[in-house]
């Protein structure tokens, strides 16, 4: 198998916690990795929201936003461009049954341009396609949150 790669940062999020991090915008070609350890079947790993509506449904308000999230065990991705185009998601099922079985698991979400790979353990990467617009833009956030997001923010029913 491949490299063994090193953790920068580590750390435990327990119950409704979160970390928030400064925001890291997602560029035409830019890569972000988190690895992952739950026995929870639904939560958040982690959550890029734009900025303006704090008040508002990020869906309604077409503000960018990306989100990895785990959903029945498996891995559910979720992009806005804030194009004003529709959310962009893709599900990742385990083959192993799923990722919330107490294992350390590793998520790539790599960006090229238009193009989105998202690439869970070592298994083979799926794939969502941005609109064309987006080709030569970043995904600008504002704020980005790992294992949680706080109270009164809201991104597609999760709280």
């Amino acid at each position: 198998k491949g490299c063994i790669l090193e953790p920068i940062h580590t750390a435990s999020i327990l119950s409704r916690g979160y970390i928030e991090l400064p925001p890291k915008p997602l560029s035409q070609e830019s890569q972000l990795m988190a690895t992952f350890i739950t026995k929870e079947a639904t939560g958040i790993i982690l959550v890029g929201l734009g900025k303006g509506a704090e008040k508002r449904r990020r869906r309604q308000a077409h503000l960018p936003f990306f989100s990895i999230m785990l959903s029945d065990g498996h891995l559910a991705v979720h992009i806005n461009t804030g194009d004003r185009g529709s959310v962009r998601k893709v599900m990742v099922q385990s083959t192993n049954g799923n990722y919330s079985d107490g294992q350390e698991h590793s998520v790539i979400l790599t960006r090229n341009k238009r193009i989105i790979a998202v690439q869970v353990d070592e298994n083979s990467p799926a794939e969502i396609r941005l609109g064309p617009l987006t080709e030569t833009s970043p995904i600008n956030i504002s704020n980005f949150y790992i294992g949680g997001i706080p109270a009164g923010e809201n991104i597609l029913g999760v709280k």
